[in-house]
């Protein structure tokens, strides 16, 4: 590397952290791995399993969601041989099951080297549970390229995904998809459980919506003596113990909470579960019932099991930032499998952004929740585009020739963002949101802002 590549690099941390994780998470020869267990029919042919991982990250970190052109700065590169649409088929074609391990064994090799700061705090009575909130994610707009699809009228969906998420770090740490983009997500729940347990020993709390809430989904959820929070749906029936007390309690906003054990089920069901369940009063909205196994009032308050399912909301932000960041709104492939593929591939791109946040917000003694995942996956991303316009290698080599084990890659990482800070990052303050009771209705429906500043002018003249 000569001197001007190397004081380039030097001025491209963010970047050169980014090219450091993936490389630890995601080497060559940990994806073709990773395709090589979970392929099932599928082959490799001219373009392998990592040039397609590297060929999706270059469009959707470079060159703004289009797979044409990082297609075509591969081949001048020298790293694509084939035509476009050889790689459009290869992507076409990539099995379900392989974007479910790469997001999974991405992740658990992630886990190795995440900074301590992402840590959320869980209430003392239920630190020794793994928090997981699951839920599904729609991938829209798939493009009506293949034959069957053209002319079709409406929005087309490119598959299902039920993700779950880890409640401390909000790391997504597994998938179950399905290539039905109309499914509904309760049928993929047994194909994802196992997934998280077989990664995530101990206690475990899931967290679940009320499109959760049924008979067969608590039995499988409480297995392994894990524990779960899932929404009541009035469609099933709670039948409550008239034996046992209700209790009630305040939380620390001072609305009321309800808390009392019945079952759910009829007497002829063997399904049949006892449980409790926590209903919060809120004034003008819609109360929160929830269903729990924790049967203890004791050693599982109330309160905290509420304030634990009100950060449900995690897992909608995650795919709102997966959406409208990481171009999943704009997808490559022209296939349920490649939308799928792709789903994937920017939940680890979120989990690698969120690693870097915290490295960052620990280097500043700060939280990562005040860094925005937006503002800094813009100046990373301006970071990967200098290089790949200045540089005269698509990776730098002191990054390839970097130690690929955990101890390392946290040193490296320390010091290239140990400095690194920009105002810029800051999340600005939530908004004000205006409550006007009495609307003024115009005719028409809709009015000049030009005549109602000047009438509001003269009238208070």
């Amino acid at each position: 590397m000569d001197g001007f590549q190397k004081e380039l690099l030097d001025r491209l941390p963010l970047a050169e952290a980014a090219w450091t994780l993936f490389q630890f998470v995601a080497g060559p020869e940990i994806l073709d791995a990773v395709f090589e267990r979970h392929r099932g029919r599928a082959y490799e042919g001219r373009i392998s399993f990592s040039t397609l991982v590297t060929l999706m990250s270059d469009a959707l970190l470079v060159h703004s969601g289009s797979g044409r052109q990082s297609f075509q700065q591969a081949r001048h590169e020298g790293l694509l041989e084939t035509t476009d649409a050889a790689a459009y088929g290869k992507l076409r074609r990539v099995p379900v099951a392989v974007s479910e391990a790469l997001l999974s064994e991405v992740s658990d090799r992630l886990r190795e080297v995440q900074p301590a700061v992402l840590a959320r705090h869980l209430p003392a009575s239920l630190e020794l549970f793994t928090v997981l909130h699951i839920d599904g994610k729609k991938i829209k707009q798939l493009a009506k390229r293949l034959k069957p699809l053209r002319g079709v009228s409406g929005s087309m969906l490119g598959g299902k995904a039920l993700v779950a998420l880890e409640g401390r770090s909000g790391i997504a740490v597994a998938m179950a998809a399905t290539l039905d983009g109309e499914a509904n997500d309760a049928p993929l729940v047994p194909a994802l459980i196992p997934q998280v347990r077989a990664r995530l020993p101990g206690l475990r709390l899931w967290v679940a919506d009320r499109q959760f809430c049924d008979l067969r989904i608590p039995a499988l959820l409480s297995e392994h003596q894990d524990a779960f929070l899932i929404r009541h749906c009035l469609k099933l029936i709670f039948h409550p113990d008239p034996e046992t007390a209700v209790s009630e309690s305040r939380d620390e906003q001072g609305r009321q909470i309800r808390d009392e054990e019945g079952w759910i089920g009829s007497s002829r069901d063997p399904r049949r579960m006892r449980v409790r369940r926590l209903t919060l009063e809120r004034p003008g909205e819609e109360a929160i019932m929830v269903l729990t196994n924790l049967l203890d009032r004791s050693s599982a308050p109330a309160a905290d099991l509420l304030q634990v399912y009100r950060e449900r909301w995690q897992i909608e932000r995650v795919f709102q930032q997966v959406t409208e960041v990481f171009q999943l709104q704009r997808l490559i492939g022209s296939s349920p499998q490649a939308a799928v593929f792709q789903a994937s591939f920017c939940l680890v791109l979120y989990n690698v952004l969120q690693t870097i946040r915290g490295y960052i917000a620990e280097a500043q003694q700060t939280a990562a929740e005040t860094i925005s995942t937006e503002l800094l996956f813009r100046d990373v991303q301006r970071q990967l585009v200098c290089w790949t316009e200045l540089g005269n290698e698509p990776l730098p080599r002191r990054v390839v020739q970097l130690r690929r084990d955990g101890q390392s890659t946290v040193a490296h990482l320390q010091n290239l963002l140990r400095n690194q800070w920009s105002e810029g990052w800051r999340k600005s303050p939530p908004k004000k949101r205006w409550q006007t009771t009495n609307k003024t209705k115009v005719p028409g429906g809709h009015s000049s802002a030009w005549k109602l500043l000047q009438k509001r002018k003269d009238d208070s003249s």
